[in-house]
C-alpha cells in the first residue's frame, strides 16, 4: 500500500512537470494577449495528462472541439451588438452552438466551449487563431509522444488518508451500491422486529 501511495505521488509530480512543460512551450509560440481564449487551454492540458485516457483528450476530440469553439465564436462575434443584452445573447450563443456542433460531429471537448466564449467576447484576431491551432497541436502531439507513459490519474483517490482504487464508474455504480445498503438495513431492520 505504501508503494503503490509513493506511485501515485511520483505520477501525479510527472504529470504536473509534462504540464508545465507544455504550456509553457505553448505560451513560448502564442500571443499571451489572447488571456481569454487561451484560459482554457489549460483545461485540455488538466485533461490531456491527468485524463488521457478519456475520449475528450484524444487528439481528434481536442483539435476538433477547439476548431469548432474557435468557429463558433467567430461566427457569434461577427453578428453586430448594439446593446449588452445582445452582447450577452450572442456569447451564450457561441456555447451554445460549439456544443451542438461538438456533440454532432464526434468532436466533444469540454474546454472548446470556453474557447468560444472567449473569442465570442474577444472577436476574431489572426493572432487569437494562430494561438488556438498553435496551442491545440503542441498539446496532441504532447499527448501523442506520452501517451505510453501516461495512466488515468483520476481513477486513483486519497480518502481520508488511505489510498483507493476507484473505478472510473465510480459515480455510476455508487447508486445501485446505495440501493443495495438501505434495502439491507431494512431488512435487517424488520428481522430484529420480527424477533421481537
Amino acid at each position: 500500500m505504501i508503494e503503490e501511495l509513493r506511485l501515485f505521488w511520483k505520477n501525479c509530480i510527472f504529470r504536473s512537470l509534462l504540464a508545465i512543460l507544455t504550456i509553457f512551450l505553448v505560451l513560448l509560440f502564442s500571443s499571451t494577449e489572447q488571456t481569454v481564449i487561451m484560459a482554457s487551454i489549460g483545461s485540455t492540458a488538466f485533461i490531456i495528462f491527468a485524463m488521457p485516457k478519456n475520449i475528450t483528450a484524444k487528439p481528434r476530440n481536442v483539435i476538433g472541439g477547439h476548431l469548432v469553439g474557435f468557429f463558433s465564436g467567430c461566427l457569434c462575434a461577427c453578428v453586430p451588438q448594439p446593446s449588452f443584452f445582445y452582447s450577452v445573447t450572442m456569447y451564450s450563443l457561441a456555447v451554445g452552438l460549439s456544443i451542438f456542433i461538438m456533440v454532432v460531429t464526434g468532436t466533444e471537448h469540454p474546454p472548446a466551449s470556453g474557447t468560444a466564449l472567449g473569442v465570442a467576447i474577444a472577436g476574431f484576431s489572426l493572432s487569437a487563431t494562430i494561438a488556438v491551432i498553435t496551442s491545440v497541436i503542441i498539446l496532441s502531439l504532447a499527448h501523442h509522444f506520452f501517451m505510453p507513459f501516461l495512466k488515468d490519474l483520476t481513477q486513483y483517490r486519497l480518502v481520508f488518508g488511505l489510498y483507493r482504487n476507484f473505478p472510473l464508474d465510480a459515480p455510476h455504480s455508487f447508486i445501485p451500491l446505495l440501493i443495495i445498503s438501505v434495502r439491507k438495513r431494512c431488512l435487517l431492520r424488520r428481522e430484529s422486529l420480527e424477533r421481537r
